[in-house]
């Protein structure tokens, strides 16, 4: 950071680390505002809008991250995922609050039984039937590159990975099974496949696939499995035969030759408001 008054010659020195040059920080102090609001939020009433709010979204990204429910993170908040520390910015506040945990180098705990918020953390989430198998996670192996576009579509364990006769999918059939795109048929998506940049993270992960992994996925023989479902926004207390209306009628606005020019058209502004 640097500092210097209109126009005057500097050159702009950029330490290691910010120092200020003597001048307050704001960027910790909001850091650490952050991470001070969101822990007074967890540690409120189980009922507490803001505690059920907090819970809610923090549970939402941690699993569009790709955390399931495990040994050693049962919950959202025993999730620690250091992993994908390169990965994190400031643009959402959960993924702020955790990028700031992780350069202060603070570890989240929870109980077995979460915070209590019904919809949340509570402990009604189903442990994986293998996890030292398919259901194993993918991305917290040591020296692996976080695919998060993968992360996103729901890839996250070892078994949305394998292919129908044992081994890895290829990068068409994951995105055959995993991809966006393609057309809607009865229900299910057919024609998806994977952008350029998920089809890079797929060959990125193919590459840094375990000796042990890569065996066990040679061992397995399973028939195919269907494409996970797809959350979708539908109209709330509409049939489907009954067509969306207009409560009041949309205004008929006067043909262009009628119409009066801009500069001739009265405006009001926030100053010429009456109070």
């Amino acid at each position: 950071m640097g500092h210097a008054g209109e126009r005057t010659s500097r050159w702009l020195a950029h330490a290691p680390r910010p120092r200020g040059l003597g001048m307050a920080m704001t960027w910790p102090h909001a850091a650490a505002a952050l991470v001070v609001e969101i822990d007074r939020a967890l540690n409120m009433p189980e009922t507490a809008p803001a505690h059920v709010a907090t819970a809610c979204r923090v549970a939402k990204e941690f699993w569009r991250w790709g955390w399931r429910p495990n040994k050693d993170a049962r919950v959202p908040l025993a999730w620690n995922p250091t992993w994908m520390r390169d990965s994190l910015t400031e643009e959402g506040i959960v993924e702020a609050w955790q990028l700031y945990l992780q350069l202060a180098k603070v570890r989240t705990r929870a109980s077995d039984t979460g915070s209590g918020a019904v919809d949340a953390l509570a402990d009604r989430y189903r442990m994986p039937d293998d996890p030292e198998g398919a259901d194993a996670p993918v991305w917290e192996r040591e020296g692996r590159t976080y695919g998060r576009r993968l992360a996103r579509l729901g890839g996250t364990l070892r078994r949305h990975f394998l292919a129908d006769g044992g081994g890895w999918r290829t990068a068409a059939d994951l995105g055959e099974y995993l991809g966006r795109g393609g057309s809607i048929i009865g229900g299910r998506r057919v024609g998806a496949k994977l952008t350029p940049a998920e089809t890079r993270e797929y060959r990125t992960l193919l590459q840094q696939f375990h000796g042990d992994e890569t065996a066990w996925a040679q061992s397995q023989q399973h028939s195919g499995r269907e494409r996970p479902l797809e959350i979708r926004a539908v109209d709330v207390g509409v049939s489907p035969r009954q067509s969306v209306r207009r409560p009041f009628p949309r205004r008929e606005r006067p043909p262009h030759s009628k119409r009066r020019p801009w500069w001739s058209q009265r405006r009001l502004c926030p100053h010429t408001l009456p109070l």
